[in-house]
């Protein structure tokens, strides 16, 4: 598995995110931290370590937890969110048979040269999520 583009500065908008899905997740009704966990799909220790600001969760967690909470776990994180795109094709590879997966080899060997990712946009923003007001961008090579 790939680890995710590390864009920014570490602010730790983790538990603020976190904090704001429960409550959604709660409604009004009486859960616990562990019952959210549960939900989540992680052990309570981890949830209370980034909650806590003990830790931060990992490109993998944050893959696991934008299952139930969107991408904004990425930019909360501080990694690129995912594209949609190849999200699809990830999720689709082990469907796709031989000859679709060696065409899409070869469309991303011919195009192996370095691209630059906007990380923001002019009003700071990533994903819809306020992170900061740089505009900073990332170089990204695919793989050959």
């Amino acid at each position: 598995m790939h680890k995710g583009l590390f864009i920014m500065n570490r602010n730790n908008e983790v538990p603020k995110f976190l904090e704001k899905k429960f409550w959604e997740w709660r409604a009004g009704e009486r859960r616990t931290q562990k019952e959210y966990a549960k939900f989540l799909g992680v052990e309570p220790a981890a949830l209370s370590h980034w909650i806590n600001k003990k830790r931060h969760p990992d490109y993998e967690s944050c893959e696991l937890l934008s299952k139930k909470m969107g991408d904004g776990i990425y930019v909360a994180s501080g990694y690129l969110p995912p594209d949609p795109d190849l999200k699809k094709i990830v999720y689709s590879w082990e469907k796709l048979d031989e000859d679709a997966r060696n065409q899409i080899s070869v469309v991303v060997e011919k195009s192996g040269k370095p691209r630059r990712v906007s990380v923001f946009d002019s009003e700071g923003e990533a994903s819809g999520s306020k992170v900061g007001s740089a505009n900073k961008e990332v170089e990204h090579t695919e793989p050959k």
